[in-house]
């Protein structure tokens, strides 16, 4: 009789341990609570449909969906540490959110008195906030920002001088920024660069213009072939 309970613990022992193993396998917590993704370990969902946290059982990797998240977003806090994501560009943290490049050369028809160029990126990140068609760059969020752009100049023609040469910045319409040079012919080498800091509204459409105020325009008939240019946005706050 000894032997049969001892056998009969042994057995009950082992099936406890082997539920456990199924039970606590997977742990589903809050609505639908025998319902769980075969690919969790665990999951806590709230009452509101698809709003949960989960670990995966492969990765370890925890998912935090609360209605807020996003690609390319940032999971922060309030006071009270109740977290939600946030998009990167809401956030009050130093980064750059705009970078226009020229993957060659551009040249540029030099204008006379009175015209204007704006400068082409033929890289932009990200993509969609810079129209190429009206090489316009739009701001996604009001905010501070500082500009910053600069370009090397080649194909200059000997014996010629580009002077009064202005490099605009343009929001919406409106100067923000002028930066003139004076370039001899036949040289080359880094020449306009602009800087600005100062606040911007969501929407305001930023662009690089490149002016000629000369008087005798003869002198600066050929075009300039900019390369190596570059239009960095970065929010400050």
């Amino acid at each position: 009789m000894i032997k049969k309970q001892q056998l009969y613990k042994a057995l009950f022992a082992a099936c406890m341990l082997l539920g456990s193993s199924a039970v606590f396998a997977q742990v589903k917590i809050g609505t639908n609570p025998t319902t769980i993704d075969p690919a969790n370990n665990l999951e806590v969902e709230s009452s509101t449909a698809g709003n949960k946290v989960s670990v995966n059982k492969t990765t370890g990797k925890v998912t935090i969906a609360d209605g807020s998240q996003g690609n390319d977003k940032i999971l922060t806090s309030n006071a009270a540490g109740v977290a939600t994501w946030q998009a990167a560009s809401d956030l009050k943290i130093q980064r750059t959110v705009f970078t226009g490049y020229f993957t060659g050369s551009s040249t540029l028809t030099t204008p006379l008195p009175g015209n204007i160029t704006r400068i082409p990126f033929t890289t932009a990140n990200p993509s969609s906030d810079y129209d190429v068609s009206t090489r316009q760059y739009t701001i996604p969020s009001a905010g501070m920002y500082r500009v910053e752009f600069n370009a090397q100049l080649n194909n200059l023609s000997a014996g010629k001088v580009y002077w009064n040469e202005w490099v605009n910045l343009i929001s919406s319409g409106s100067v923000l920024k002028v930066a003139s040079f004076i370039v001899n012919g036949g040289s080359g080498g880094w020449g306009p660069a602009l800087f600005l800091t100062g606040v911007f509204a969501a929407g305001d459409k930023v662009e690089i213009q490149i002016a000629s105020y000369d008087p005798t325009p003869t002198l600066i008939a050929d075009p300039m072939t900019f390369s190596n240019g570059s239009l960095i946005v970065t929010k400050l706050d």
